[in-house]
């Protein structure tokens, strides 16, 4: 072989090896926003799931709330009726 063909291959051996470098820092920056991106897929879950739980405990206390007003509105209406009917009787 000739030196130019033998200084042609040492180039393409130098690119060839700059180039694999080159996908090696590219493979380990991707590597390392994967695992940042899990991180944030778990972190982002972990909120979402106190979130929901928060949102259950909230709509357990709304109904609950509602059902108690709901309550006294009869218990006040049942007292009223109690208190009209003993206004109304003759003790004497």
């Amino acid at each position: 072989m000739s030196l130019k063909k033998f200084e042609k291959l040492e180039n393409l051996l130098t690119d060839y090896v700059a180039e694999i470098h080159k996908l090696q820092a590219e493979k380990n920056r991707l590597a390392g926003e994967v695992n940042r991106l899990q991180n944030e897929i778990k972190s982002t879950v972990s909120k979402y799931e106190k979130a929901n739980d928060s949102l259950r405990k909230l709509t357990f206390l709304e109904n609950a709330n509602k059902k108690m007003q709901s309550d006294k509105t009869a218990i006040r209406a049942k007292i009223k009726d109690i208190l009209n009917n003993l206004e109304q009787m003759d003790f004497i």
